[in-house]
């Protein structure tokens, strides 16, 4: 094994072992314990995305690797490998980042709603006043897809 790539393992239990002790440490339950959350962990709680995956036994209860993912709250030009409730997305692009199988995989650039932005979907309590063809939100490449412009 390299050097680097051990530095990065070592780095990865580091930061998730970190997150695990301020949440104990603190004894942080439901909401506060996602707000406190920031960092490599096990599973993606309620109201967070994550925007890289990787295989692990950090978080493995066997002798097979599991997925641990850098967590981390939303915020408006975030490229994430899932979309938020409350959040759209202006872009669909792809990366290994996010692959659990190490192909490609679907990544969002995660956009706050705001009056004439141009959106791959209309979030929850919003409204469109009209609609472009693009490639952009396309989850094929070369399959035209709709934006949206988004009303509240």
């Amino acid at each position: 094994m390299s050097t680097s790539r051990t530095f990065r393992i070592l780095r990865r239990t580091t930061l998730t072992i970190t997150a695990v002790m301020v949440l104990f440490a603190t004894n942080l339950t439901g909401a506060s314990a996602t707000r406190a959350l920031t960092g490599w962990a096990c599973s993606t709680p309620p109201g967070y995305v994550y925007d890289e995956v990787q295989y692990s036994y950090q978080c493995s209860q066997s002798s097979w690797t599991s997925p641990v993912y850098h967590v981390l709250a939303p915020y408006d030009g975030l490229t994430a490998c899932v979309s938020a409730t409350g959040w759209t997305y202006d872009q669909i692009t792809y990366t290994s980042g996010c692959s659990f199988l190490g192909t490609t995989a679907t990544t969002f650039h995660l956009r706050q709603p705001v009056d004439g932005l141009w959106a791959c979907v209309v979030p929850s309590g919003w409204s469109y006043t009209a609609t472009a063809t693009t490639f952009d939100c396309s989850y094929t490449t070369g399959v035209p897809s709709t934006k949206f412009q988004l009303v509240h």
